[in-house]
């Protein structure tokens, strides 16, 4: 059999390693007649083969040139280059051998890189020392971010106007616009002053910021040298409503310090600290059955009786 090319102007042969010293470019020169649609095709014969070591056999495997080792009072070093280089409706179109091609999403896409895992796979998956590195087009990488890519250590990096925006498709069960599962599972560190994280309930009336705890606090505020918690109230959009700055949402009950009294869920009242505020509701008869508000206030964690002793304020 014929050996490979070894300099330019030979023939290349197929089964054979080929060099040449100038680029190789195979350019296709359509015409009404052409049937196919691409230009070079590479696949397995029968779709596997069995190999020695039974790794499995890639379609195409392409390296670009690593980085020059500088050299002391020599040139600049010349720079690594990148693999592959796709440019076109999309740059690169990646699908798992179970997913069918889909031209429609890959026109609606239009991305550098498009990944369709289909319902089987991932669509895309990144895995190093960050998993996958998001910028804004305008934005500049630099050496303070590259830095903040290393420290992070992240699945996901993303910087620009804004870091990394999420939103719900599921507008019947409106599910979250992002969603952290970890130790905590979201985690914000303000600049300059301004917050580490900022809930915005919209302009439907929704809420700033949620929090549900299970056996445990749904939101806890710690401060090292101010207040734990602000809150204020601002007058409404249209200038007629104000509310309060704190509204402790009433249990419906008596006397949290009387247990002869009938408590809708004893285990609320009697698992209390020292400092707890509690606010009960109860239906006043000489008021025509009103709801009349009371303010307790947790003077012991563990009173006579080993029960917290409550104290009424009003």
């Amino acid at each position: 059999m014929a050996k490979g090319a070894n300099e330019a102007g030979d023939d290349m042969v197929v089964g054979r390693t080929n060099e040449s010293e100038e680029r190789t470019i195979l350019v296709a020169k359509p015409t009404l007649d052409y049937a196919e649609d691409f230009v070079l095709k590479v696949v397995i014969g029968g779709g596997w083969s069995r190999t020695r070591h039974n790794q499995g056999i890639d379609a195409i495997h392409a390296t670009g040139a690593i980085a020059e080792p500088p050299s002391p009072g020599g040139p600049s070093p010349e720079p690594a280059a990148s693999g592959v280089i796709g440019r076109g409706l999309n740059g690169i179109v990646g699908y798992p051998h179970p997913v069918p091609r889909d031209r429609g999403r890959e026109r609606e896409a239009q991305a550098g890189v498009f990944g369709a895992g289909g319902t089987v796979a991932t669509g895309v998956f990144g895995r190093g020392r960050t998993g996958v590195v998001g910028y804004w087009k305008d934005t500049n990488r630099d050496t303070t971010l590259e830095t903040l890519e290393e420290t992070e250590t992240a699945g996901v990096f993303g910087c620009g106007p804004t870091g990394v925006s999420g939103i719900s498709s599921d507008t019947v069960g409106f599910g979250p616009g992002v969603h952290g599962l970890g130790a905590p599972g979201v985690a914000g560190d303000g600049v300059q002053g301004l917050p580490g994280v900022r809930g915005d309930g919209g302009p439907a009336g929704g809420i700033g910021v949620l929090g549900l705890g299970h056996d445990a606090q749904g939101v806890q505020g710690i401060s090292e040298g101010d207040r734990g918690g602000i809150f204020e109230s601002q007058l409404s959009h249209d200038g007629a409503r104000i509310r309060a700055q704190m509204s402790l949402i009433p249990i419906n009950a008596n006397d949290p310090a009387n247990k002869s009294n009938k408590i809708t869920d004893p285990s609320q009242l009697t698992r209390a600290d020292a400092g707890d505020l509690c606010v009960t509701i109860t239906q006043d008869v000489s008021t025509n059955r009103r709801p009349i508000a009371t303010l307790w206030f947790c003077k012991e964690t563990n009173g006579p009786g080993g029960v917290p002793v409550w104290v009424k304020i009003v």
